[in-house]
């Protein structure tokens, strides 16, 4: 599988949960999990569409390992953050202790997407 299709088959699972919590939100009158809902939606659907975006018209990074591996960080980095989010604006404020480690990882994938884009425009 390419990075482009698994960055856009990922960003479309977080889209969806997007929406459901967004329906949750307005059929339950609590916004109280807006924050989350803000960071399914961004961090997982907008970033990871843009990324497979990136990918694509690049085949051969797009066929690369490097570029892969960053999506699969990205998408772990992802599912950990937006979790440890939701369950604390759904009232279960332990799990903010794994912020920081989604945090962390969507970070270094942070990071490997810039040297991978600096390296790549450089070219260009």
């Amino acid at each position: 599988m390419t990075a482009s299709n698994l960055a856009f088959r990922a960003s479309l699972i977080f889209i969806l949960i997007g929406i459901a919590l967004g329906m949750y939100m307005g059929a339950s009158q609590n916004h109280a999990p807006a924050p989350a809902h803000a960071h399914i939606n961004l961090i997982g659907f907008v970033s990871l569409f843009m990324i497979g975006l990136f990918y694509e018209r690049r085949d051969g990074l797009n066929r690369s390992k490097l570029a892969f591996w960053q999506v699969v960080i990205w998408t772990v980095g992802s599912i950990i953050l937006n979790t440890a989010v939701a369950l604390l604006y759904f009232g279960n404020p332990q799990f903010i202790v794994l912020a920081p480690v989604g945090e962390v990882i969507v970070a270094i994938s942070a990071l490997t997407l810039t040297v991978i884009v600096y390296k790549e425009t450089a070219r260009a």
